[in-house]
């Protein structure tokens, strides 16, 4: 037999049994952490960062060392809301927790109160000149009675 033959050569005694792969289940994991005050463990822990001055939900991320051995419950951050208890220079309250701004709003949006803009300059541009018509007014009236006094 020839090389090619061989290798492509198909075997029909084996049989194939396929085994799939199970489907493994996510099992939910509790996170229980200890609180640094009162030592018990709770689930929802805060962490304290002193060096943005307030209280975060994560310990990780560009300001994640400063605060992995300062968590705090909740019974505690209400006991000592008003200042730090590691560094008493800050309170305790949650920092802002998206700092980027606002998308741009849709054109007719801002369509609308280019709008209003013109139409609020328009409304004082019309108040100033009947005042200045006004006052016109009053000086041609002037006039008139001057002139008429003067004949």
């Amino acid at each position: 037999m020839s090389i090619r033959l061989l290798k492509y050569k198909i075997d029909y005694n084996v049989e194939i049994s396929p085994k799939l792969p199970q489907k493994k289940k996510n099992s939910p994991i509790k996170k229980t952490e200890i609180c640094n005050i009162c030592y018990e463990e709770k689930k929802n822990i805060k962490y304290i960062n002193c060096i943005q001055k307030g209280i975060q939900n994560h310990n990780f991320g560009k300001f994640g060392f400063c605060c992995k051995d300062k968590a705090i419950c909740h019974d505690c951050r209400d006991r000592c809301r008003e200042s730090c208890p590691f560094c008493r220079n800050h309170t305790l309250y949650n920092l802002k927790t998206h700092s980027f701004p606002q998308k741009k709003a849709p054109w007719k949006e801002r369509e609308i109160k280019r709008l209003k803009k013109i139409t609020k300059k328009i409304k004082k541009i019309k108040l100033e000149n009947q005042r200045l018509s006004i006052k016109i007014e009053k000086l041609r009236l002037k006039q008139r009675y001057i002139n008429n006094n003067l004949y």
